[in-house]
């Protein structure tokens, strides 16, 4: 059975190395135990099991998803849906009922830290391959979009 390789050649001179696909593989594995090891990630998990086991939590949240429905199905036609400006209204109001809440404000503030570190990751690796590697931040810069 033959070993995958991925053969890199360097451009200064006659130099070329092997990389083994199963040497990268396993350091991959090992910065995802790293990173799941993380306090950002065990603070988001923990956070994610309380909101999981608080009813009051819980149920905000419900009715968040139904809120939510509702204003995607008034979306649909936009400002022409006789009650899409009074389902907005609603469905801002409950945006700030979760970010307020809390718990589910704790949880949120832990999943934007739990992303930036996985951006900082994805960055630094494609910025180690390649200054012209699109990231998902330069993509959302590209759409006018601002993180």
């Amino acid at each position: 059975r033959r070993a995958l390789c991925v053969t890199i050649i360097l451009m200064e001179g006659k130099n070329m190395s092997t990389l083994d696909v199963n040497e990268l593989v396993e350091a991959a594995q090992k910065l995802g135990h790293q990173i799941n090891d993380s306090e950002e990630v065990k603070t988001y998990l923990e956070l994610k099991k309380e909101l999981y086991d608080n009813a009051e939590a819980q149920m905000l949240m419900k009715s968040f998803e139904k809120v939510k429905e509702d204003f995607e199905e008034t979306k649909r036609f936009g400002i022409f849906h006789p009650n899409y400006h009074e389902a907005k209204e609603k469905m801002a109001e409950y945006q700030t009922k979760l970010k307020e809440h809390p718990l589910i404000g704790r949880f949120f503030a832990a999943e934007e830290k739990v992303e930036h570190l996985l951006f900082q990751v994805s960055h630094l690796l494609a910025r180690s391959v390649s200054k012209e590697v699109k990231v998902p931040n330069d993509l959302d810069r590209k759409k006018g979009n601002k993180r």
